[in-house]
């Protein structure tokens, strides 16, 4: 089991502002704001669940139950700026309640938005919950890019929406942008 939360707020106009989006759609300053900042914040969450590299500044809290026998598991959102907390449950801890590791390693270097980020426990845990900061700030220019394509897609969509459930995908060139950065598994 793997779960995370993160207090980053869903605005993500630090990362793609609606002026910048008005302006490459070619939209009067003053329509359309609540829909397309939905649209971006849809879009950004998107990106970032694809890539696993957050785009918004944020302190996620990372919780994974796993395999008694592991000891090394990976930060799901890329970069980590700072750690802030490394806990566990004890395999023969019958209360439950995380409590500060023993000790762990580190593999990858912080603020890194390629390769792992790993973290190596020195004893096992029945779950570890893992707390840092991700700076998004430093997003690739290709994000912002690929965002802009989608968010045109999205525009310009004049689908008949009459309740089906298909769900609009990128377009091509969004996922060409995305390639090299889209995770396989998290």
């Amino acid at each position: 089991m793997r779960s995370w939360t993160s207090d980053a707020s869903a605005d993500y106009d630090g990362f793609l502002p609606l002026a910048e989006i008005k302006t490459y759609l070619g939209v009067d300053a003053s329509t359309y704001d609540t829909f397309l900042g939905d649209a971006r914040n849809a879009v950004a969450s998107e990106i970032e669940e694809l890539t696993g590299q957050n785009i918004n500044d944020a302190t996620i809290t990372y919780t994974v139950r796993y395999d008694k026998q592991s000891r090394v598991f990976e930060a799901p959102f890329l970069p980590v700026t700072t750690i802030t907390s490394v806990k566990g449950i004890d395999t023969d801890d019958s209360s439950a309640a995380l409590t500060d590791a023993v000790g762990y390693k580190s593999y990858g270097q912080l603020t890194s938005r390629r390769g792992q980020f790993l973290l190596d426990l020195f004893r096992e845990y029945d779950e570890v919950e893992f707390i840092y900061t991700s700076n998004g700030s430093s997003a690739p220019s290709q994000f912002k890019v690929a965002a802009l394509g989608w968010l045109k897609s999205i525009f310009n969509d004049n689908r008949d929406f009459t309740g089906g459930r298909d769900k609009p995908s990128p377009p091509k060139e969004t996922t060409m942008l995305l390639s090299g950065w889209i995770r396989h598994s998290v």
